[in-house]
Formats: structure tokens, sequence, C-alpha cells
């Protein structure tokens, strides 16, 4: 039985890790090994890469193969710099990845060569791409919202945030929520205890602003779980009720006139009695009638005409 390669063996190593290990001319890049993990991240076969030692080198984007050649020219004895680098696999597609080089001995006559071990980092880019996206639309929303860690430490405080209470983001990063709560410590420290069991906390409370003193709010504080479910920090978000309060103010003056009118509107029904009025009328037009046939009237100014 052959012994087995140093290749043969990192492939039965490596069998079922989304992973693959490669070497390249340092002067020329020319792919000089690699790995079958190449296949199932890139689809392109290691027997066809060897073929054409050029085409791996040729997947890279021009920023890609730059900082290669920076990094190659840079590297001393020892160090192992990262590389992260799009590829463009056998579907067209270009995908990330993560590789880790090193020295390493080439074929003999061409000692100068470069290792590296290559990992998939699309999902997590993915994943740190929507995490980015997650904190502008936070940093930028219309409502005050603010991170927390699980110690009561700011993290996050958006431009919302800024406006309401006056402190900048430079100011709130790393100080404690404490301060915004005109209570002692000790009542915060219990809101945190409350939040970390996954209990939601909502109260109307007053609040500490920089410069309009302290002001009426509904608070709400959640758990914030990452990766796995595990804890993570605190979400607040906070709603003034000052605004809400003079609105609710107006709109029980207007409830009150609005009652007002309808007591007024019913003594003005009670006191007009359909039936006289009726009986009014039809005993005017009896007069006229009567008074068309065989009456005389005289008129006087302002005053009801006398039948006579």
């Amino acid at each position: 039985m052959s012994p087995l390669s140093r290749l043969d063996l990192l492939d039965a190593l490596l069998s079922g890790v989304d992973v693959f290990v490669f070497t390249l001319r340092r002067d020329r890049f020319d792919l000089l090994s690699v790995t079958d993990g190449v296949k199932r991240l890139t689809g392109f076969e290691s027997r066809d890469l060897l073929a054409n030692p050029d085409r791996f080198v040729s997947r890279l984007s021009p920023g890609g193969r730059e900082e290669m050649e920076r990094l190659c020219a840079d590297t001393a004895e020892g160090e192992m710099p990262v590389w992260e680098f799009p590829f463009r696999c056998a579907d067209g597609k270009s995908r990330w990845f993560r590789a880790k080089l090193s020295e390493a001995t080439g074929p003999p006559g061409d000692p100068e060569a470069i290792m590296g071990i290559a990992f998939p980092t699309e999902e997590e880019r993915s994943a740190r791409q929507e995490a980015t996206q997650g904190i502008s639309i936070l940093q930028n929303a219309s409502a005050v919202i603010f991170f927390a860690d699980l110690e009561g430490k700011i993290r996050l405080w958006n431009d919302a945030s800024e406006l309401f209470f006056g402190w900048t983001r430079k100011e709130m990063i790393g100080s404690a929520i404490h301060t915004l709560f005109p209570v002692p410590p000790e009542v915060i420290d219990g809101m945190i205890r409350t939040v970390k069991t996954g209990k939601m906390v909502v109260q109307e409370t007053l609040l500490n602003t920089k410069s309009r003193g302290e002001v009426d709010c509904r608070v709400t504080v959640s758990r914030v779980s990452g990766e796995g479910g595990v804890p993570a920090g605190m979400v607040v978000t906070v709603l003034g009720t000052a605004e809400r309060k003079g609105l609710e103010s107006q709109l029980q003056q207007l409830i009150t006139r609005l009652r007002t009118i309808e007591r007024v509107n019913r003594v003005i029904a009670s006191d007009l009695d359909i039936v006289k009025v009726h009986a009014r009328i039809a005993g005017e037009l009896e007069k006229l009638v009567e008074f068309d046939r065989t009456s005389v009237a005289i008129f006087e100014e302002g005053r009801d005409p006398i039948l006579i």
C-alpha cells in the first residue's frame, strides 16, 4: 500500500468540513495544490484547477488579487495574515471567502510558495450586513430608541434619542441608563433584573433630559436575545406623554362643550310644543280664510292685522 500524500491526508482530515487548502506560487500565483473541498464550495474540480494553474487567480476580482499580492509581499516568517476575497465560482456567482495565509515550501527548485486555508464567509457577511442595516434603521428611526447591555450600559443611542433627551451619542454611549431616571439606582437595578427574566417592563414615569428637566414619558423595556436565545441586552423605547396629555385635555374640554350644547338643545326641545305650534298655524290660516270672505282688516305697522 502506497503511503498517503500530504494532500490526500488533508483531504481525509477535512472531509465534510466546508474548507479547502491551497498553495500558490509566491511570484506568479499559479495554483500548486488544492484540496477536494474546493469542489463543494466553488463548483470547480480540484484536478481541473490544477490542470489550469492560472484559473484560480483569474477568478479573483482585481481588488482581491491586489490585496493578495500586498499580503504575500509583506508576510514575514511566522506570520499568518488574513485575506478576505470574493471568488467567481463555477456558476458565475461571486462568493466571499476568508483565508489564513502562511509561508509554505513549494516543489523542488521553486521553494517560494504561500499556503492558504479558506473558509466560506458568505453567510457571515450577509448576517453582518443585515445587522448593519438594522442598526442603521434604528439610528435613523423617528422613535426614541436606545440599546443597553444587561449591566445597564448604553450601547446604541439613536438620532431621535439625541433630539428628545438633548445628549449626544458621544455623551451617552457607555453611560448607565440609571442616569436617565430620577429614582434611586436600586429601582433601576430591579427593573433590569425583571427584564433579564424575559419579562417586558412598561411604565409611565419621569425621565431626565439635558435642557428640559424632568419630562413625563411612557417607557418600554424588553430583552433582546442573541444567537441561541442567549440574552444579549435590552432595547428601550420612549414616548413623551406631555403632548399626549395636552391633547387629552383639549379633547376633554371639547367633550364638555358638546355635552353643554346637548343639554341646551334638550331644554329648547322641551319648551317647543309642536302640537301647540301646529294648532296656532291652523288657527291663523282659518282667520285668513274668514277674512278673505267677509271681513275688513285694519293694518297697523308692527302689529298683527285686526279683523272686523
